[in-house]
């Protein structure tokens, strides 16, 4: 029988353990803005940004265009790669795989700390794009719904979000910068500094631009509204005791607002040229995972026929294995755990 007293226990992975917080408190700012009393709380649309409109659907513009022409640009590699039989047999298993792996993040939570780390990011740009498509919606359509107790309701969560977002960002630049995990400096290139340093600008810029909203509108005609922004209230209060005028509250506000949605747009167009592409690769590249075992070798058909075996050029690869290479993070855990690499050999799958 294998010895099993020094391996370590594998930790408990339940996604409902790590929503629950977050839900629990979006459900109690739920119920404590139903029962608030006072006027009707709302805010105005792109407040002080007479253009806003029109700039946020240029830059969506030409990030669906960029999106459009990155997808072609990694469709026109996979194309050249050699059929893979089978991928589509077995789909409820591939969905169960999609969801587990690549939605909520199965292998990652195996680190805990890099667990909690892209549980606060993956979470954050996602609630933070629904609130960003709310306000949408309230601004270009026939209907009003930010306003009463779900605008408080909706600021509230919104700056959760936000905070947790950045408690995120700053777990990984802990661990990129001051860590003793070297395996995600082997390979480090610019575009790592630029997605998580981007980020955190985009996330930092969006408190600095309600903050200067609410010192303007909420602060001192609403403090009750104000105080569900908890995070931009914070920073307001803060930045009051300053005591800027008026205008420059509004010059401030304008100014944080071009830079934040010109810094979030950037950000986002990073998808196309850097491994923030696994965003929507991950969960695909899980989707096509064999449902067999993954170590297993595939057999090779009407060997007597081949003149060729292995890879010799780009052409032998699949186009799921292609497809692979692209949704790879560079994390560094097939080198970490290649027991070549681990005996001391020059060889390192990473690279």
């Amino acid at each position: 029988m294998a010895d099993t007293t020094n391996r370590p226990a594998r930790p408990q992975r339940l996604v409902g353990a790590w929503w629950g917080p977050a839900v629990g408190l979006s459900a109690l700012g739920f119920y404590a803005s139903a029962t608030i009393p006072g006027d009707t709380p709302t805010r105005e649309i792109y407040f002080n940004i007479p253009d806003g409109a029109w700039a946020v659907y240029v830059f969506m513009a030409a990030l669906v265009g960029l999106l459009v022409y990155g997808f072609v640009r990694h469709a026109s590699l996979w194309t050249i790669g050699q059929p893979t039989p089978g991928i589509l047999k077995d789909i409820p298993h591939r969905l169960r795989n999609a969801v587990r792996m690549g939605l909520a993040q199965d292998k990652v939570r195996r680190d805990r700390y890099a667990g909690i780390m892209h549980w606060c990011i993956f979470s954050s740009i996602t609630v933070l794009t629904l609130v960003t498509a709310q306000v949408a919606l309230e601004a270009d359509l026939p209907v009003s719904f930010l306003h009463g107790p779900y605008y408080l309701f909706f600021s509230f969560y919104g700056d959760l979000f936000g905070v947790i977002g950045l408690i995120g960002v700053g777990m990984a630049l802990n661990r990129r910068y001051f860590s003793q995990m070297h395996r995600i400096r082997w390979d480090e290139r610019l575009e790592d500094h630029l997605i998580i340093v981007g980020l955190g600008l985009v996330l930092l810029s969006g408190f600095f631009v309600e903050a200067a909203r609410i010192m303007v509108t909420e602060l001192e005609q609403h403090p009750d509204w104000a105080r569900w922004s908890f995070g931009a209230f914070t920073l307001a209060k803060g930045l009051d005791i300053f005591g800027f005028e008026e205008h420059q509250l509004l010059s401030f506000h304008a100014y944080s607002w071009w830079f934040h949605v010109s810094m979030a747009f950037g950000w986002l167009g990073l998808i196309v040229f850097t491994r923030l592409d696994h965003i929507f690769f991950a969960p695909v590249n899980a989707f096509f995972l064999r449902p067999d075992s993954p170590g297993r070798l595939t057999k090779i058909e009407n060997i007597e026929e081949q003149e060729v075996f292995g890879v010799g050029f780009i052409q032998d690869f699949t186009w799921k294995q292609l497809f692979e290479l692209d949704a790879c993070v560079r994390c560094g855990r097939c080198t970490e755990v290649c027991p070549a690499n681990i005996s001391g050999q020059p060889l390192s799958p990473m690279h």
